[in-house]
């Protein structure tokens, strides 16, 4: 059976457009009104800004991964055909409302948006998948560890959700720059860190064979996560007992130990370091940046400070991790389906061609000087415009 042959590529296409868009808007955000994210009291414009890449770009790239991967994990289509339209007109239709409701400052939009609709389709894409896993032939593998993704993304998810209804309410008090900064770090670490993994792993999965797939060592998948997830724990303790305030800093250290970890450099097949490794380089970037605002928090730090930190490393994240990672993988994707395997330096350029946008994003921060952001949000303008004619006339293979 042609499990390739059944991807509905209609779907595919509405999901690597809506990424596409959603980053694409991101960056004019930026563009436009730089000031919000490069000063501190951005406030919902910038949170605006920060979920159009999160909700839009990263977690509905891993929607287009659940398009890709089920029915090779599983040698079937994915349970529930209905699902995917279904979720995706949740998700457009909840991240377009809570960011409208963001950049115009009403609170029920948001409300709805981040507390029903997008939440509503995360949950019903993480049942489809251990559903598909339990109506697999019993020569197929579990492929339990390509189920992480979709369990962090959860976690994160009820975390926001309750950041949401509070905001909304301020019923419970959980609203505070600590538990929001417990909810990026659950999204990033305990989410993105192993879709990417996963993501990578995709072309060496063999559809519906047990053999010895990228995910079959269920165990050792599961330990940097698990490592992460202990960080998360610690902090989240630390908010919410008083008696556990040593929790902040030893997760800040335990996330940046497992940021450095991934991102430490790794050969490629033909000697020098490979693009994958290349790229992995900025979760390095991340955990440093942790690390050291770990221990200032051991020796006493400034909250001004802390705040300050953090408001960097989230920029850090966002630009040199989750914007070029979901760009890449909806590249991949499109590349993949339309069967076209040559290798390129194109898809390198384009990164590159991103990364020097990140890199003046990066700068105004550290220098407050709007003009580099709003100049690193044009060219992040132009590389998404350059994706855009890739995923139009096809292009080379994304390797890797």
């Amino acid at each position: 059976m042609d499990t390739t042959a059944q991807r509905p590529e209609l779907i595919e296409r509405i999901v690597g457009w809506c990424i596409w868009g959603f980053l694409t808007v991101g960056m004019a955000l930026l563009a436009v009104r730089p000031g919000a994210l490069v000063f501190p009291g951005g406030g919902w414009l910038a949170a605006a800004l920060i979920h159009l890449i999160t909700l839009g770009g990263m977690v509905s790239s891993y929607y287009l991964l659940t398009l890709r991967l089920l029915p090779r994990l599983y040698g079937r289509t994915p349970a529930g055909r209905w699902v995917m339209p279904l979720v995706l007109l949740l998700h457009i239709a909840g991240v377009i409302i809570m960011v409208a409701g963001l950049v115009g400052g009403h609170k029920y939009s948001v409300y709805w948006g981040g507390h029903y609709l997008v939440p509503t389709g995360i949950v019903i894409v993480f049942i489809q998948w251990w559903v598909t896993a339990w109506k697999r032939s019993e020569s197929t593998e579990r492929h339990l560890a390509a189920h992480l993704p979709g369990i962090g993304l959860v976690v994160a998810m009820c975390i926001g959700a309750l950041l949401v209804m509070d905001a909304y309410s301020g019923a419970y008090g959980i609203y505070t720059p600590l538990t929001i900064l417990i909810h990026f770090l659950s999204g990033g670490f305990l989410f993105f860190l192993p879709l990417m993994l996963v993501s990578e792993a995709v072309a060496e999965v063999e559809p519906g064979k047990k053999t010895d797939s990228p995910f079959s060592s269920t165990a050792q998948t599961l330990l940097p996560m698990a490592i992460a997830g202990g960080g998360v724990l610690a902090m989240t303790l630390a908010v919410t007992h008083e008696t556990y305030q040593l929790g902040m800093p030893i997760g800040l250290l335990v996330l940046g130990g497992s940021g450095l970890w991934l991102g430490m450099p790794s050969g490629s097949k033909a000697g020098g370091l490979s693009f994958v490794s290349t790229r992995r380089s900025l979760w390095a970037a991340v955990g440093m940046l942790l690390l050291y605002i770990g221990i200032r928090a051991l020796r006493g730090i400034e909250v001004e400070e802390a705040l300050s930190l953090a408001r960097f490393g989230v920029v850090l994240f966002l630009f040199g991790v989750g914007v070029p990672e979901a760009l890449n993988l909806l590249l991949r994707n499109n590349l993949e389906r339309r069967g076209e395997t040559p290798d390129s330096p194109e898809p390198i350029l384009i990164y590159l061609v991103g990364m020097f946008g990140t890199g003046l994003i990066l700068a105004a921060m550290l220098a407050q000087v709007v003009f580099l952001a709003q100049m690193g949000g044009l060219i992040w303008l132009a590389t998404l415009a350059w994706g855009g004619r890739v995923m139009v006339r096809g292009g080379t293979k994304l390797t890797p």
